[in-house]
C-alpha cells in the first residue's frame, strides 16, 4: 500500500509543476471623481478575465481587504509600484493588478498596470478610453484586459504579431493566443471562427492537430486518474496488483498532459503562421508514444 501512495505523491507533484500558476491580486481602481459603483463593476469584470486567464489565480476580495485594512492602507494611499509591490508580497501575491480610473469630460481614462511584486517591475501596462461615458466602461475593460495578457504571453515567446510587439496598439487583423484560447481585436473567437479565417492554409492544419491533441489528451489523462483511483483501492487488497494498475493510469495521465500541452503549442504556432511571423518549416514537432523492446516510450521531436 505504501508503494501505491508513494506514486499517487510523485503523481499528485507532477500536476503540481505542470501548473505553477501565479497568485495575483486584483485592487480597487484608483479614481477620486468616479463612483465606488463604478469602480466595483470594472474590479470585478478585470477579476473574471484573469480567472480564465491560464497561469494565474486571483486571490479572493476578502483576503485583499484585509490586508489593506491591517496595513491601514487605502488604495488613494498607495504612493508608487515599489510600495504597492510591498503590499502585494503581503498577500502572498506574485503579481498585483492596479487600475486608475480619470474622467475627461464625460468619458473616462483607464489605465491597467501588472506589477511583480518582488522587482516592483511593470510587466504589462494599457491604457483606453471610453466613447460612452460610464455606460461602456466595464465592456472596455474586459476587452482591453485580456487583449493586455493575450498580447504579454504572444511577447514573452517571441510571437507577438508584426508591428504589435509592444502592449499598445493593436493590428487589426492580426490574432492573439492565450493558451488554447484565440483572440482578435480584444474578442474570443470561436473554433469555427478561427477556421474560417485560417481556411486552406498550413496554419489551419497546425489549428487542427492541436485541437485534435487537446482532446485525446484530455480523455488520456482523466481516464489515467479514474485508473490511478481504482489501482488505490486494488492496492488496499493486493498491494503489488494495485501498484501494477497506479503505474498504468500513470502512463496514460501523463501522456495526456504532454498531449495537452502539445496541443495548445500548435494552437500558438496555427496563430503565428497565420500572423506571418514564422515559417510552417519551424513546426515540425512530432510527439510520439508507443512500445519498445524496453517497455512503454514516449518521444518529443523537434
Amino acid at each position: 500500500m505504501k508503494k501505491v501512495l508513494f506514486v499517487a505523491a510523485c503523481l499528485m507533484f507532477g500536476y503540481g509543476a505542470y501548473a505553477q500558476d501565479r497568485k495575483i491580486a486584483v485592487f480597487d481602481p484608483d479614481g477620486k471623481s468616479v463612483s465606488d459603483g463604478m469602480k466595483a463593476i470594472v474590479r470585478e469584470e478585470i477579476s473574471s478575465v484573469l480567472v480564465s486567464t491560464r497561469g494565474y489565480i486571483v486571490l479572493e476580495r476578502q483576503l485583499i481587504n484585509k490586508v489593506l485594512e491591517e496595513s491601514k492602507f487605502q488604495m488613494g494611499g498607495l504612493v508608487d509600484d515599489s510600495q504597492i509591490g510591498e503590499i502585494g508580497k503581503k498577500m502572498g501575491a506574485d503579481v498585483v493588478f492596479v487600475t486608475s480610473i480619470t474622467p475627461i469630460g464625460r468619458n473616462l481614462f483607464l489605465s491597467f498596470k501588472l506589477i511583480d511584486v518582488k522587482t516592483a517591475r511593470i510587466e504589462g501596462q494599457k491604457t483606453a478610453k471610453t466613447e460612452h461615458g460610464e455606460e461602456d466602461a466595464d465592456v472596455v475593460a474586459r476587452r482591453v484586459v485580456s487583449e493586455m495578457f493575450a498580447q504579454m504571453r504572444n511577447t514573452s515567446q517571441g510571437t507577438a504579431p508584426q508591428g504589435n510587439s509592444q502592449l499598445g496598439g493593436t493590428t487589426t487583423d492580426a490574432l492573439l493566443a492565450d493558451g488554447v484560447s484565440v483572440f482578435q481585436n480584444g474578442r474570443k473567437l470561436k473554433p469555427i471562427e478561427i477556421k474560417a479565417l485560417m481556411t486552406n492554409t498550413e496554419a489551419l492544419r497546425l489549428y487542427d492537430k492541436g485541437l485534435s491533441r487537446r482532446k485525446t489528451g484530455s480523455a488520456l489523462m482523466w481516464t489515467g486518474i479514474g485508473i490511478i483511483l481504482a489501482g488505490g483501492v486494488i492496492g488496499v487488497r493486493e498491494e503489488e496488483a494495485g501498484v501494477a494498475v497506479v503505474m498504468l493510469g500513470l502512463a496514460g495521465s501523463i501522456t495526456g498532459i504532454c498531449l495537452r500541452v502539445s496541443g495548445k503549442n500548435k494552437i500558438n504556432d496555427a496563430v503565428d503562421v497565420y500572423n506571418n511571423r514564422r515559417y510552417a518549416s519551424n513546426y515540425k514537432q512530432e510527439l510520439r508514444f508507443g512500445f519498445t523492446g524496453n517497455g512503454v516510450g514516449l518521444a518529443l521531436n523537434f
